[in-house]
């Protein structure tokens, strides 16, 4: 090629660059735009769309995500640019992460929908994204309980929640100075950073770790295919189960540490110095520990059966490798030492509340015998890159896809297993073992089983959307081990007949699931990411467009679930909580209520002690002051969210919502609403009330109330009893 063809050349590619960046820039500020103003979903219907989203275009995400598609395209586009770029991310992934840990901790950047918080009121727009009010057992309760402990002194007991003794180690593990807190080691930024810092070191660290875990496991299950492992690092680490559950209920953990294990024990068999086996002795107590001090069963039980069989697999890989001695029996009691005495610690320590939690009605006399899953809940996935983008609690998100799974491109890895096994003869211990796993699963999931079966197989624990998050897991697994070990066939096959058939399937999977999101583009971006999975199957130097679209159906699913915020000053610096600090500050063991419709742990965060705030486990000592003769014991025996409203019209009473409560212990079996009578407040000793109503007109001879605080919406009362 001569130089004047060459010049034109690059012309022509920088070019194409410039228009496809262009064009990449406004398609993702149009989804960015769809995804903080979720109501305009419903205009996509509306040929006149475009004149509502054009204004609210922002140029400074079109300049930036310029930037970023030009210098992707550009590498992409550079064979040998875009093969060095790869290399030094491999090499240096590690440290890579670490900067990106560092970078977000000191801009602050965090996931939390604290945002939703009512009483904020300054003036915050998220950087990306918007606050999720569906993740309330987030941001009104694991994130509040974490900030209190700044006022606690990150003591094991809190005075702050509850307004009492509380433990803050058993359930929704918080930051404390204890023992405990090395195996839940992303609580520890709490321990010396400020709030905010902290926030984002649990954040940002536990998906950089996801992450580098995932694909360090993802190595190991490809026999060091970069480009599986990548794929399936994608779609684990944002994935809809993840992403939407990310901060609460450990589920992070479980995967990081589980995960970790099993590279652990796999890196055991292969060193031979006893001094670094002793260091992943150590290590690997810590992800064991972790793992199991989730204390989170649903998930916790079937993720033991993958993670079980996953190192089983491995010691039948190092087989020749494993010669036991002394000293390795010693490293597998010190293993067993460390969890076991951790454990005792934990439950020397938390045993009252062990025993009240484990006699709650709910969630512990919540039991699954199976059942209430259909098989069409394996192709629910499909559906998942639109829900960031729906509104919330929209018809158009059943329970069952909304509660997590991984987009596993199921039933691909099926057909691939089938091949893979039978016609290749492969015969992979792991692909049998996952299978067997998953058959017993989806009939456990399927039907529902006599109650012995649950009770040996500890799946009773479980419930089935958790169950479902799990198969789905396992199809992931079976997707990447089935492609690693497919044999490229003799024969050719025709990229168009390819297309056509993926494109069917997915327009099948797609009908399937009922078809209640009318969006072409679904069935038109599975067919695509369906292609380019099968054929890089049968060329696996086809890797450029494989990635890209499991990148593209990775962002679209879970990029942003969460919103990408940077601090809390939208918290800390709103009038009410501020006032709340403020009297906090002057007089920190004055006991206070939320009354009314309020978020009941908004005030936690500054250190109020709050009665009613988010009860873990039952305050029986608090509920009997209001019911002597434990009338209602069977609605406040339970993990409970509790609104509490003032009246006088009758006694103090205890009531469930009048709502449906799902078979599965939905969250209306976690909540309980109090109508105390006025004159029962001193039997509680409260000392403020903060309302959106004037309480005012409650005063008595007993009791009244002094209004010290008002914005028009938001009121705090001191309470006087006489």
């Amino acid at each position: 090629m001569n130089e004047s063809k060459l010049i034109e050349l690059n012309k022509k590619n920088i070019f194409l660059t410039l228009i496809i960046s262009l064009f990449l820039s406004f398609c993702l500020e149009f989804y960015i735009i769809l995804v903080e103003n979720p109501d305009l979903y419903h205009l996509l219907k509306n040929l006149n769309f475009l004149n509502t989203i054009i204004p609210l275009i922002s140029f400074k995400h079109l300049i930036l995500f310029f930037i970023v598609f030009i210098i992707f395209i550009t590498i992409i586009l550079n064979k040998n640019l875009k093969e060095k770029v790869c290399f030094y991310l491999y090499k240096y992934r590690f440290l890579i992460g670490g900067l990106i840990v560092i970078v977000g901790v000191l801009f602050e950047l965090h996931g939390s929908s604290i945002a939703c918080f009512h009483l904020s009121d300054y003036s915050h727009k998220a950087l990306f994204g918007i606050p999720r009010t569906i993740r309330s057992d987030e941001f009104n309760v694991f994130t509040p309980f974490s900030l209190s402990q700044y006022y606690n002194n990150f003591g094991y007991y809190s005075h702050i929640v509850g307004g009492t003794t509380t433990d803050m180690a058993l359930t929704y593990c918080q930051p404390i100075w204890d023992v405990v807190t090395l195996f839940r080691p992303f609580l520890i930024g709490y321990l010396f950073l400020t709030p905010e810092k902290g926030l984002s070191f649990f954040w940002i660290g536990r998906l950089v770790a996801l992450f580098l875990v995932s694909f360090e496991m993802g190595m190991i299950l490809t026999k060091k295919n970069k480009t599986l492992s990548l794929v399936y690092t994608l779609l684990l680490t944002f994935s809809p189960v993840v992403q939407w559950w990310f901060a609460i209920n450990s589920l992070v953990e479980m995967l990081i540490f589980g995960q970790l294990a099993i590279i652990l024990i796999d890196k055991y068999f292969n060193v031979s110095s006893y001094y670094t086996r002793l260091l992943i002795a150590l290590e690997l107590s810590l992800s064991m520990g972790s793992f199991l001090i989730a204390l989170y069963p649903a998930w916790e039980v079937p993720l033991a059966y993958v993670f079980f069989m996953l190192f089983i697999w491995v010691l039948y890989e190092n087989k020749n490798k494993i010669k036991i001695n002394i000293k390795d029996i010693l490293l597998v009691l010190l293993v067993i030492g460390i969890v076991g005495l951790t454990f005792c610690h934990l439950f020397i320590k938390s045993y009252d509340t062990l025993l009240l939690t484990i006699n709650t009605i709910y969630p512990s006399h919540r039991t699954y015998i199976g059942g209430e899953g259909e098989l069409t809940d394996l192709f629910y996935y499909i559906k998942t890159i639109v829900y960031p983008i729906i509104p919330l609690y929209s018809s158009e998100i059943p329970v069952r896809a909304f509660y997590g799974l991984i987009i596993d491109l199921f039933p691909i890895g099926l057909i691939m297993f089938i091949i893979v096994q039978f016609k290749q003869k492969r015969n992979d211990l792991l692909l049998y073992g996952l299978i067997l796993i998953e058959i017993l699963f989806l009939i456990y999931f399927c039907f529902p089983l006599p109650e012995i079966i649950g009770s040996v197989t500890l799946l009773n624990k479980t419930i089935y959307t958790r169950l479902m998050d799990i198969i789905t897991f396992i199809n992931l697994l079976i997707l990447i081990r089935s492609i690693s070990l497919f044999k490229k066939p003799e024969f050719e096959i025709n990229n168009k007949i390819l297309y056509i058939l993926c494109l069917v399937c997915a327009l099948i999977l797609f009908i399937l699931t009922n078809n209640q999101l009318k969006l072409c583009i679904i069935v038109i971006i599975f067919s695509v990411v369906f292609y380019f999975t099968f054929r890089y199957c049968f060329d696996k130097n086809k890797t450029t467009g494989f990635i890209i679209s499991i990148l593209i159906i990775s962002f679209l699913a879970g990029g942003l679930v969460n919103p990408i915020e940077s601090g809390l000053d939208f918290y800390y610096e709103s009038e009410p909580i501020q006032a709340v600090a403020e009297i906090v500050q002057n007089n920190p063991n004055g006991l206070w209520l939320i009354e009314g419709n309020i978020y009941i742990d908004e005030i936690i965060g500054v250190g109020a002690p709050t009665i009613n705030s988010v009860h873990t486990y039952p305050d029986f000592s608090l509920y009997s002051k209001l019911d002597p003769e434990n009338k209602s014991i069977d609605i406040y025996n339970r993990y409970a969210h509790i609104p509490i409203f003032i009246q006088n019209t009758s006694e103090t009473t205890f009531a469930i919502p009048e709502v449906e409560i799902s078979s599965n212990g939905a969250a209306n079996a976690a909540q309980f609403i109090i109508g105390i009578n006025v004159n029962d407040l001193n039997k509680i000793n409260a000392s403020y009330i903060m309302s959106t109503v004037e309480l005012e007109g409650f005063s008595n001879d007993n009791v009244s109330f002094i209004r010290i605080y008002d914005d028009g919406v938001n009121r705090i009362y001191k309470i006087n009893y006489r």
